[in-house]
């Protein structure tokens, strides 16, 4: 409903999503694939610290949070984008080079 609803208000007042949320939109899946690592190298590392109290575990969730989100980005910023838009580029070239070519009789 929440996504039903803010795509209505996208048609109806013409107004488009923030960059930085779309961006995290398209990383979604990266995110959701790397964030148990995240989690996990994270946790480990706030474990060994002796003292927790609710400051403490608050700056471990918003630290968790970013840096799943930030790892996802990464993510798919070099797997997910870069091989596709390689292989784009060249079968654009090959198109280009084909259509100055001429024929084979």
């Amino acid at each position: 409903m929440i996504v039903y609803g803010l795509v209505g208000i996208e048609i109806k007042t013409k107004q488009t999503a923030p960059y930085w949320l779309v961006a995290l939109g398209d990383a979604s899946y990266s995110t959701y694939l790397s964030h148990v690592l995240v989690l996990s190298a994270i946790g480990r590392m706030f474990a060994l610290m002796p003292d927790h109290n609710v400051y403490f575990e608050t700056a471990f969730v918003i630290i968790c949070i970013t840096a799943a989100n930030v790892v996802g980005l990464l993510s798919c910023r070099v797997i997910e984008r870069r091989p596709g838009k390689r292989w784009l580029d060249a079968k654009t070239e090959w198109a280009a080079l084909r259509a100055k070519s001429p024929p084979l009789r």
